[in-house]
Formats: structure tokens, sequence, C-alpha cells
């Protein structure tokens, strides 16, 4: 994940490599900058280090409301059909899984 658009790691990203029910825990920091993760996340780059299909993006914390599914391999910016989810999503976890 990261905090600004066109994802550009020097600007602040986060690695999810493990689900998360609440981006606002304490514990989830921008790398390359301060401040947490909580609802200011504007692109994305789903990795392919996983057996699932793909990862899901939650509006709410504990992976509930409104979801974004994101096929492994994916990436680009939250806009477009997904306007609305720009600096929203709470939480995250990966579907398809074996």
């Amino acid at each position: 994940m990261y905090r600004l658009y066109d994802r550009h790691a020097s600007d602040g990203y986060f690695d999810l490599s493990s689900p998360d029910v609440d981006f606002d825990n304490g514990n989830n920091n921008w790398y390359n900058h301060s401040g947490n993760i909580n609802d200011s996340i504007s692109s994305y780059t789903a990795g392919t280090g996983t057996s699932c299909k793909g990862y899901s993006l939650f509006w709410n914390k504990d992976m509930s409301g409104a979801q974004m599914d994101i096929p492994k391999g994916w990436g680009g910016n939250l806009s477009g059909a997904y306007a609305n989810f720009d600096n929203e999503f709470s939480s995250y976890s990966k579907f398809g899984c074996p």
C-alpha cells in the first residue's frame, strides 16, 4: 500500500503481508513517512508471493463494509470506478486461499 498516487515508495509505503483487522491499531505506520496508514491509502501493488488468488481491502475495520478485491500481481491507484474508496480503507485480508 502507498500513501500517494502512482506508488511512490519514497513518500510512504507499507507491506500488508498478513491480514489486518484494523489499520488504526497503533502498529501500522508508513515507512519513509510519519503517520499511521489508517484511511490514507491512495495506491497499491498486489504481490504475487501468495498461494491465494488475491487481496481484499475493506472500508471498515474487522473486514466489514464495502470491499475491493485485487487479483495478485495487479497494481494501480484508487481512482476511477473506485474513487469513493480513496483514503477510506481500514482493514485487509486475502481471498481464494487453498
